[in-house]
């Protein structure tokens, strides 16, 4: 009976210790993605920061000027230095202008009239989307101006067609 006992506080132990270290490893994983979340986050900033335009924009906030086009030194088979261009102090561009920037100002916004309270909801009145014109007038198919007189256009109700008049329809398919 003891064993039983023994080997019953046992599992529950081991089980216990492995919740405990399931939890320590689920923190751990998420430890994990948070810091390789910053260190892509870093990553792109730096390759942001090493771009020519921002290296350029920085070096103007330090007060560097652009050398422009220096001189050089070529040094010749035989041991002789030839200068090449003229050494120039570089000279920082003219500043430009400082453009005011005007303080805004708050433009008052009309207040919205109050929606009145609704009692049971009710269907709007349906509206047509595509009004239908008037009989007697035709839409004009050319947006060209006619070259003389046109006589208006004017429909008369067509009369419906009696069975006789249209005569026997034709089945493709041969069934009835």
């Amino acid at each position: 009976m003891g064993l039983l006992g023994m080997a019953l506080a046992a599992t529950l132990w081991l089980s216990t210790a492995a919740t405990a270290d399931s939890y320590h490893l689920q923190s751990a994983y998420k430890a994990e993605r948070n810091l390789t979340e910053r260190s892509e986050s870093l990553g792109r900033e730096v390759a942001t920061l090493e771009t020519a335009p921002e290296l350029a924009r920085r070096a103007r906030e330090l007060g560097m000027v652009p050398a422009g086009d220096a001189a050089r030194l070529v040094v010749r088979p035989d041991g002789g230095v030839v200068l090449i261009g003229q050494p120039r102090k570089a000279v920082a561009p003219a500043p430009l202008p400082v453009v005011p920037v005007l303080p805004l100002v708050p433009v008052a916004v009309p207040a919205q009239p109050s929606v009145p309270a609704l009692g049971p909801l009710q269907p709007a009145p349906l509206q047509p989307v595509n009004p239908v014109p008037p009989a007697n007038t035709v839409p004009p198919v050319n947006p060209v101006p006619p070259v003389g007189p046109v006589p208006p256009v004017t429909t008369a109700p067509a009369a419906p067609a009696s069975p006789a008049a249209i005569g026997p329809v034709a089945n493709p398919s041969g069934h009835f």
